[in-house]
Protein backbone atom coordinates (compact mmCIF):
# COMPACT_ATOMS: atom_id res chain seq x y z
CA UNK A 1 0.00 0.00 0.00
CA UNK A 2 0.97 3.30 -0.84
CA UNK A 3 1.54 5.94 2.43
CA UNK A 4 0.58 8.96 0.35
CA UNK A 5 -3.13 6.92 0.16
CA UNK A 6 -4.41 4.44 2.60
CA UNK A 7 -7.98 4.81 1.64
CA UNK A 8 -6.69 3.29 -1.78
CA UNK A 9 -6.36 -0.35 -0.14
CA UNK A 10 -9.41 -0.74 1.63
CA UNK A 11 -11.23 -2.77 -1.34
CA UNK A 12 -7.98 -4.79 -1.31
CA UNK A 13 -8.26 -5.33 2.30
CA UNK A 14 -11.49 -6.02 1.78
CA UNK A 15 -11.65 -8.63 -0.70
CA UNK A 16 -8.86 -10.45 0.93
CA UNK A 17 -11.04 -10.58 4.33
CA UNK A 18 -14.02 -11.80 2.69
CA UNK A 19 -12.07 -14.73 1.07
CA UNK A 20 -10.77 -15.24 4.28
CA UNK A 21 -6.76 -15.19 2.81
CA UNK A 22 -4.22 -14.74 5.26
CA UNK A 23 -2.07 -11.33 4.67
CA UNK A 24 0.51 -8.53 5.58
CA UNK A 25 0.51 -5.13 4.68
CA UNK A 26 3.73 -3.92 3.65
CA UNK A 27 3.03 0.29 3.43
CA UNK A 28 5.39 1.96 0.99
CA UNK A 29 6.62 4.93 2.49
CA UNK A 30 8.59 7.25 0.67
CA UNK A 31 11.12 9.73 1.98
CA UNK A 32 8.93 13.05 0.51
CA UNK A 33 5.46 11.25 1.14
CA UNK A 34 3.45 11.34 4.42
CA UNK A 35 5.09 9.31 7.74
CA UNK A 36 3.03 7.43 9.90
CA UNK A 37 3.34 5.69 13.29
CA UNK A 38 2.30 1.91 12.43
CA UNK A 39 -0.45 1.71 15.42
CA UNK A 40 -2.16 5.00 13.71
CA UNK A 41 -2.07 2.56 10.28
CA UNK A 42 -3.35 -0.34 11.77
CA UNK A 43 -5.94 1.64 13.34
CA UNK A 44 -6.85 3.46 10.07
CA UNK A 45 -6.87 0.31 7.92
CA UNK A 46 -8.94 -1.82 11.31
CA UNK A 47 -6.17 -4.49 10.95
CA UNK A 48 -6.43 -7.46 13.22
CA UNK A 49 -3.81 -7.57 16.22
CA UNK A 50 -1.95 -10.50 14.65
CA UNK A 51 -1.76 -9.08 10.63
CA UNK A 52 1.50 -8.06 10.28
CA UNK A 53 2.20 -4.63 9.38
CA UNK A 54 5.83 -3.48 7.49
CA UNK A 55 7.17 0.05 6.59
CA UNK A 56 9.13 -0.35 3.41
CA UNK A 57 10.37 1.12 0.74
CA UNK A 58 9.83 -0.96 -2.32
CA UNK A 59 12.46 0.43 -4.30
CA UNK A 60 15.09 -0.68 -1.85
CA UNK A 61 15.59 -4.83 -2.04
CA UNK A 62 16.35 -5.61 1.31
CA UNK A 63 13.44 -3.50 2.01
CA UNK A 64 10.96 -5.68 -0.06
CA UNK A 65 12.93 -9.10 1.09
CA UNK A 66 11.69 -8.09 5.09
CA UNK A 67 7.95 -7.58 3.44
CA UNK A 68 8.08 -10.46 1.98
CA UNK A 69 9.76 -12.44 5.26
CA UNK A 70 7.27 -10.60 7.45
CA UNK A 71 4.23 -12.46 5.21
CA UNK A 72 5.97 -15.77 5.43
CA UNK A 73 6.56 -16.24 8.93
CA UNK A 74 2.61 -15.00 9.07
CA UNK A 75 1.79 -17.87 7.26
CA UNK A 76 3.95 -20.20 8.64
CA UNK A 77 2.53 -19.20 11.94
CA UNK A 78 -1.28 -19.89 10.25
CA UNK A 79 -0.14 -23.02 9.27
CA UNK A 80 1.23 -24.31 12.80
CA UNK A 81 -0.98 -22.74 14.83
CA UNK A 82 -3.41 -25.71 16.91
CA UNK A 83 -6.44 -26.19 14.96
Amino acid sequence: MDARDLTASFDALGNLEDLNLPFAVAVNAFPSGPQYDTDDIRTALDLLPDTPLVICDARDRTSSIRALIALARHLIDIATESP
